[in-house]
């Protein structure tokens, strides 16, 4: 997920931001990214239900973690109803997509198994 949060820094957004600081079009790249990411880790490689949500979970404590950095927040403030609705914001370009991606891997996994 690193990976594809900083490959989508380097790439040209899909669509403009309203100003300097709008984080959503590099999001939304990242997002894109993380489907194909998630789909291929369950299709490619198999992964089960049980590794995507220690990925996942590991995700959002980093998630959390900068946001807190970044608002000033440390230990239980970090748990602050700011820090948590940033968090739920982000949740839409990184729990999200993960999640999608799990669920096209997995119905790509059942119906591309032979048939017999």
């Amino acid at each position: 997920m690193v990976f594809c949060a900083a490959a989508a820094m380097l790439t040209p957004p899909i669509w403009q931001g309203l100003g300097g600081r709008d984080f959503r079009p590099q999001a939304t790249n990242m997002a894109i990214l993380l489907i194909v990411v998630a789909v291929a880790f369950r299709r490619g490689l198999r992964w089960d239900a049980l590794d995507f949500v220690l990925a996942l979970t590991v995700a959002e404590v980093i998630t959390l973690s900068v946001i807190a950095y970044f608002s000033g927040l440390t230990w239980l403030k970090a748990f602050d109803s700011f820090n948590l609705s940033w968090l739920a914001g982000m949740n839409l370009f990184i729990g999200l997509p993960w999640l999608v991606g799990f669920a096209l891997g997995s119905l790509w996994l059942r119906y591309s198994a032979p048939r017999q």
